[in-house]
């Protein structure tokens, strides 16, 4: 039974779709507020011999596609998660942050192939589901005897520039650019400064970059 709603599930996104991508991609991010968190944890523990990295490459996949017209602007759905770590490593002292967002987003794609052959370019808002996870000594961290984490929502906007190989359209390389004016995160600071609203807002915001390629799906 599974096979079979598989098996509709992906036929009818061959049938109906202009274009399905999974893709891959390295991503850089930049947030004010995560930064200067972590800072404010390195300056109150001048004994650490290694201080805790800032969050800033990360991994990113994503899957997409785009519903049939006869007009050059498309429109479709995504899915993405992207995931970055950030670990100490002092003695008898192991500090990871682990973070991780899942982006649901609508895409607007847009190809002129008589003006620029190969190239198009996407224009995506997503809605961002996230969580903020830490272990010590490869131990979760508890709080009245559950895992304590910091889980988030907010929105972004994200603009990306592609290019199809000629000879095989099915491989095509990117770049993007995408921003949150708001990410509410309330525990953030709790979890990694044992700290609320000293530090940071229990919103924040951040900028990214993507670098990948996308595998295209007839």
């Amino acid at each position: 039974m599974k096979k079979l709603i598989l098996y509709f599930f992906f036929t009818s996104l061959t049938c109906y779709s202009q274009e399905t991508k999974l893709s891959i991609s390295y991503e850089y991010i930049y947030s004010p507020q995560f930064d200067k968190s972590i800072q404010t944890y390195n300056f109150d523990r001048p004994f650490l011999k290694e201080k805790q990295p800032l969050f800033i490459n990360g991994i990113h996949s994503n899957f997409n596609h785009t519903f049939k017209n006869e007009i050059q602007l498309k429109q479709g759905f995504s899915i993405g998660y992207s995931y970055f770590r950030s670990q100490a490593n002092n003695l008898n002292f192991n500090n990871t942050l682990y973070l991780h967002f899942i982006q649901l987003g609508y895409l607007f794609h847009y190809q002129n192939s008589k003006r620029l052959i190969g190239f198009y370019e996407n224009i995506q808002i997503n809605c961002v589901l996230g969580g903020l996870f830490k272990n010590i000594n490869d131990q979760a961290t508890q709080f009245e005897e559950h895992r304590f984490k910091s889980l988030g929502i907010g929105g972004e906007i994200i603009g990306l520039i592609g290019y199809n190989f000629q000879k095989s359209d099915r491989l095509s390389p990117f770049i993007s650019i995408g921003y949150s004016p708001y990410y509410f995160c309330p525990n953030t600071e709790a979890l990694l400064n044992d700290s609320k609203g000293l530090i940071i807002n229990p919103w924040v915001n951040y900028f990214k970059f993507n670098l990948g390629i996308a595998f295209k799906i007839k």
